[in-house]
């Protein structure tokens, strides 16, 4: 059995001793990586992150910084479902505007088609009340002479 002893004295440490300390924690530990869980807690990744926390002057609560690493994990999923949801009804949206265009399209399409119809159709009048003003002066000749021949005016 390896015994650890950490001795200090009553007055504060100083950053390189409460360091130190750590340290000394982690190489009792790391031989043992295989069978203690401790060994999982005193890792060089811990020793890394309170070793700059100490020396940077900022308190060193794994917990509290696990609360809000999990607290911002939490938020990173909401906000991701948030964007999953806000991408889903943009792509809807953009979908019934696609409907909307070609539905657009459509009637836009349909409108040509029925203003080449009119101007077929105004021709058409316009060339029928021609015909219709020449037959209407062809036959007012016609009963002109038709008169004429009836009255023996003619000559």
């Amino acid at each position: 059995m390896k015994e650890i002893r950490i001795k200090f004295n009553d007055g504060d440490l100083d950053k390189n001793q409460e360091i130190t300390i750590i340290e000394q924690l982690y190489d009792a530990f790391r031989p043992r990586i295989d069978t203690l869980y401790l060994a999982d807690l005193f890792s060089a990744d811990l020793l890394n992150w309170v070793g700059g926390r100490i020396r940077a002057d900022f308190p060193c609560n794994v917990m509290e910084y696990v609360k809000d690493a999990t607290e911002l994990r939490d938020e990173i999923d909401s906000l991701k479902k948030q964007l999953e949801d806000m991408e889903a009804r943009e792509a809807k949206t953009r979908r019934a505007w696609g409907e909307e265009r070609d539905v657009n399209t459509a009637h836009q399409a349909r409108i040509r088609q029925l203003e080449e119809q009119v101007a077929r159709h105004e021709a058409d009048m316009d060339r029928l009340k021609n015909e219709l003003e020449a037959s209407e002066k062809a036959a007012l000749l016609l009963k002109a002479k038709l008169w004429d021949l009836t009255t023996g005016k003619d000559n």
